[in-house]
């Protein structure tokens, strides 16, 4: 990945900074026309919250946090003198994502580091998955996104000059908030037992059975005490 995009700045460098290719006073019409971009742009990435969802109900205490970042059509250029030509490349960066739990201290997460501009690849999404574990109540989750677009400055200069690029910081938040409640008894009451048909016999003969046993034990009891009388 490294050595594409080292190439694909080469091939960049080498196309914007020809003095062969176009003269000074045609440069900025000329960087425009092949999709460089020459004005500050500052369109925000989306975030996504795919879970937990707003006011999601949870009875466990583990909630796995999804998220995505998409990078917006705006940060993407067509480069190249031709359209059949030009290479597809991304003029911004996402340089931090954070969240945070219940509104305390920022927690990072790890980026990989690109140059920019770079080549643009089939996803324009940045996907993470976080495990977390929260207490009984209704929590909320905050992700904070930052980084910047880039965009050629004084194209003018940049034809006989090395490409000089300007930057423009990026911010984006979003909120989910939902709730650990606590597991709901399974316990059931008699009433909402459920007897099967073939289990009805055998508790039919077991109640006979002990209403018989008890009957003979109290009949034998009172004919023993009528026996001490005698």
């Amino acid at each position: 990945m490294k050595k594409t995009v080292l190439s694909f700045m080469g091939f960049l460098l080498l196309l914007l900074t020809s003095t062969s290719y176009f003269s000074v006073t045609k440069a900025q019409p000329l960087f425009i026309e092949m999709g460089v971009p020459t004005e500050p742009f500052d369109s925000q990435p989306t975030i996504h919250i795919t879970a937990p969802y707003q006011n999601q109900t949870f009875n466990s205490p583990n909630v796995l946090l999804n998220f995505s970042i998409v990078i917006p059509n705006s940060w993407i250029f067509n480069i190249g003198p031709a359209s059949n030509d030009r290479v597809t490349t991304i003029w911004g960066n996402i340089t931090s994502v954070d969240y945070s739990l219940d509104n305390n201290q920022l927690q990072n997460l790890t980026l990989d580091k690109v140059i920019v501009p770079y080549p643009s690849n089939s996803s324009q999404n940045l996907n993470f998955s976080v495990h977390l574990n929260f207490t009984v109540g209704v929590h909320v989750i905050r992700i904070f996104v930052s980084g910047y677009t880039y965009y050629v400055l004084n194209p003018l200069d940049s034809v006989i000059m090395p490409l000089q690029l300007a930057s423009v910081p990026v911010e984006a938040n979003t909120t989910a908030k939902f709730n650990i409640v606590l597991p709901i008894s399974t316990v059931k009451s008699p009433q909402n037992i459920v007897y099967n048909e073939s289990t009805i016999p055998f508790i039919v003969i077991t109640v006979v059975i002990v209403c018989l046993i008890a009957g003979l034990l109290f009949y034998r009891r009172h004919r023993k005490t009528a026996n001490l009388k005698q």
